[in-house]
């Protein structure tokens, strides 16, 4: 399981040295029994779900923001445009898929702002 957690951060994180060895060693061991394995996939597994249940609910109206990683931008911003009149995207730049790991204080910062 070591090595699946190693190669997603590997992949996933724009700069790897954000995450230390006792990091990845708390994801190994969380990762380590078929369950944990299970819970983490069944998320997943309920997108067709979501997407479908999606459909019946009104416009969000309060102000929404989404906080994505360089890469996520435009398909983001396409799909909850759509599903909010108040919607402000934030790029969190020098991050990946981890931006809680990569840019703790930035989106600490965002959050707060947001929600004063």
């Amino acid at each position: 399981m070591r090595l699946y957690i190693n190669w997603i951060f590997n992949y996933l994180l724009n700069d790897p040295t954000k995450i230390d060895s006792r990091d990845l060693a708390v994801y190994g061991n969380a990762y380590s029994n078929p369950d944990a394995i299970r819970a983490g996939h069944e998320w997943y597994k309920a997108f067709p779900r979501d997407i479908n249940d999606a459909k019946m609910y009104k416009k969000l109206e309060m102000p929404v923001m989404g906080l994505g990683a360089e890469f996520v931008g435009y398909r983001f911003l396409q799909v909850v445009e759509r599903k909010a009149t108040n919607f402000r995207l934030v790029k969190i730049e020098n991050s990946g898929h981890f931006i809680q790991i990569e840019q703790p204080d930035v989106v600490a910062r965002f959050l707060i702002d947001f929600f004063k």
